[in-house]
């Protein structure tokens, strides 16, 4: 089952620089992105959508499982 994030936690994602660590949905291992924006799984629980470095433009969205599972931070 997955975790979301507290709209606190998923604002603190925002503007964050991310590495996947997995290949998915048509974005390769290794591909870097950043988080734009947040949205609402629940009025309660919230996710985060990276916009990919892609040359076709592609984003997604992920819940904190997801987000701590396939990714990693890494410095601007």
């Amino acid at each position: 089952m997955n975790e979301y994030f507290t709209e606190h936690e998923a604002l603190e994602k925002v503007g964050r620089r991310i590495r996947t660590n997995v290949d998915f949905s048509g974005v390769p291992r290794g591909t870097e992105g950043a988080v734009i924006e947040i949205y609402s799984h629940t009025p309660k629980s919230w996710g985060i959508i990276i916009w990919w470095d892609l040359t076709r433009k592609l984003n997604d969205g992920f819940s904190k499982t997801e987000y701590e599972t396939y990714l990693e931070e890494i410095e601007a």
